[in-house]
C-alpha cells in the first residue's frame, strides 16, 4: 500500500510537471485519445468493455483500498459497482509519455448508490500508466484511486 501510494504521489509530480512544458498539450490530447474506449464504457456502464482497457496483468488500487491484481478482477469491480446503480467521472488534468509508457493524473468523483436508496459523492486523484501495444493502442497497466476523506 506505501509503496501504490508513493509511487502514485510520483507520478502525479511527474505529471502536473508535465503541464508546464511544450508538449503538454500534445500528451493531454494522446491521453484524452487513449482513454476514449475506457470513457466509452463507463458511460455505458459495460463492466466487460472497460476491462478490455486494461492489460491482463493490471493492477488498481480502488477507492475502496483493494489492490485488484487482474482484468478479471477489475471487471467483477466495476460490475459490482455498475449494478449498484453507481456513476462515475474522471478528468485527467495532466499527462506525459516517456517512451511507450503514457502517465496520466488527474481528479475522480463518484456517485455511490446507498442501501437506503439515498445518494453520496465521493471523490478524489487518480493516477494512471499506460503502455503502448503493439498495434499502437493505449492499455491500462496501473492505476491508483486515492479517495479525498469526508
Amino acid at each position: 500500500m506505501k509503496l501504490y501510494l508513493l509511487f502514485g504521489t510520483a507520478l502525479l509530480g511527474l505529471g502536473m510537471a508535465a503541464t508546464v512544458g511544450a508538449n503538454a498539450e500534445d500528451a493531454l490530447l494522446l491521453a484524452e485519445k487513449a482513454n476514449g474506449s475506457w470513457t466509452q464504457a463507463l458511460t455505458k456502464g459495460s463492466a466487460p468493455a472497460l476491462a478490455s482497457t486494461y492489460t491482463e496483468d493490471a493492477i488498481v488500487t480502488a477507492p475502496t483500498d483493494e489492490n485488484l491484481e487482474s482484468r478479471k478482477a477489475i471487471e467483477t469491480y466495476w460490475s459490482t459497482g455498475f449494478n449498484q446503480g453507481n456513476r462515475y467521472y474522471t478528468d485527467i488534468e495532466a499527462a506525459t509519455v516517456q517512451g511507450s509508457s503514457l502517465f496520466e493524473a488527474g481528479i475522480w468523483s463518484a456517485e455511490i448508490k446507498l442501501a437506503d436508496g439515498k445518494s453520496r459523492i465521493i471523490g478524489g486523484n487518480l493516477v494512471r500508466v499506460l503502455d503502448r501495444q503493439d498495434d499502437g493502442s493505449w492499455k491500462i497497466r496501473l492505476e491508483t484511486w486515492h479517495r479525498h476523506p469526508r
